[in-house]
């Protein structure tokens, strides 16, 4: 983050954002029904290589393929479509794909796509037929996370109502669903080898399933003042969390503990955090604007490896952030505590916020 960054500049709201599994290309997915995908070079210099109005309605989810060769959006307008990269068209378009707006799109491999939709309904999609494999409706509200143990083929997705549910992608039934647990499950991710589920939540605990025991947590770690909007996976041990007070946590988990904070992105919440195929940088998704923070030399352990990973940052980190006109650009934290301020931390505020149907009925 020494090099001077060239500002990514949008005129309306960022839905969500997807990066390339094996480059560095970002996809943007904009209030207006866009979609943009960007090029990188270490963060250095950045240019457009897609820009498309697909659809009439906001484009509200991206994914890349697992392949990398294309990108998957859907919008409220209940479609979803796959971009490829190698021609810049539209190559495969589902119209009517829900009943209800879509808000989550997920590439679990190069055959199989799930989606979630506002009223929680899941379905999984067969890619080399074009067509619906499974319907899932045990939720009964907006779906907040996807998550995919690739071992195992099976899928977990998190939901408003408190539940979580589990699916073989190759079956027709759930696995499992989760008792409620009264608070509003916002992300996930697969822990520990395969052997723990974390999940994140409104009122800022973390709850921890342990493989195989999915009708409740089988542990819980208060501590994060805020919501637990998103959650990024370090290692197998670590997370990093996004937290509705703006600020990014580093969580190791077993034994559980914060230890450190990135800095504070304004008032607002960072919805959404996923790391670059390399582990170098962070790509933040904060609300009505997209920002990115560099790891000055990435991690020193393999994300696969149980062994805690060595963060290494500026001494004061640069982060790109955004003005009034949204363009994206660079300034240094205004905090020099990179303290986790854990004697700081007060109990999360339980109070139940207003259900995001509502909020994405006007988008």
């Amino acid at each position: 983050m020494d090099n001077p960054i060239k500002p990514i500049k949008f005129t309306e709201q960022i839905f969500d954002i997807s990066l390339h599994p094996s480059n560095y290309l970002i996809a943007s997915g904009l209030l207006t029904g866009h979609l943009f995908v960007h090029q990188f070079s270490n963060l250095e210099a950045t240019s457009r290589i897609y820009r498309n109005k697909l659809y009439q309605k906001s484009c509200r989810a991206v994914s890349f393929s697992t392949d990398g060769k294309g990108v998957y959006s859907a919008s409220k307008n209940k479609t979803w479509s796959f971009l490829d990269l190698n021609s810049q068209k539209i190559s495969h378009t589902e119209t009517k794909a829900h009943t209800a707006p879509i808000n989550k799109i997920e590439s679990l491999n190069e055959q199989i796509i799930c989606t979630g939709d506002d009223e929680g309904c899941v379905k999984l999609w067969d890619i080399r037929q074009k067509k619906t494999a499974f319907t899932f409706s045990e939720h009964v509200d907006y779906i907040s996370s996807f998550s995919f143990n690739e071992n195992k083929r099976h899928l977990i997705s998190t939901s408003g109502d408190g539940c979580m549910s589990v699916y073989d992608i190759r079956k027709s039934k759930p696995i499992a669903i989760s008792e409620n647990q009264d608070d509003e499950l916002t992300c996930s991710a697969v822990m520990k080898n395969g052997s723990k589920i974390a999940i994140g939540s409104q009122s800022g605990v973390l709850g921890i399933f342990s493989y195989g025991m999915f009708s409740d947590v089988t542990d819980r770690f208060p501590g994060n003042p805020s919501s637990i909007e998103h959650m990024c996976k370090i290692s197998q041990n670590c997370l990093i969390t996004a937290g509705g007070d703006g600020y990014l946590r580093v969580l190791n988990l077993f034994p559980h503990s914060y230890t450190k904070v990135f800095g504070q992105h304004g008032s607002l919440p960072l919805e959404k955090i996923v790391t670059t195929f390399d582990k170098n940088y962070l790509q933040l998704l904060e609300s009505k604007r997209k920002n990115a923070i560099g790891l000055k030399h990435g991690y020193s352990s393999d994300p696969n490896s149980d062994s805690q990973p060595d963060l290494i940052l500026n001494t004061k980190p640069k982060f790109i952030s955004t003005n009034k006109n949204k363009t994206i650009e660079v300034c240094e934290s205004k905090s020099d505590n990179l303290d986790c301020g854990q004697n700081k931390i007060k109990p999360a505020n339980k109070k139940k916020r207003k259900s995001k149907n509502s909020f994405f009925s006007d988008l």
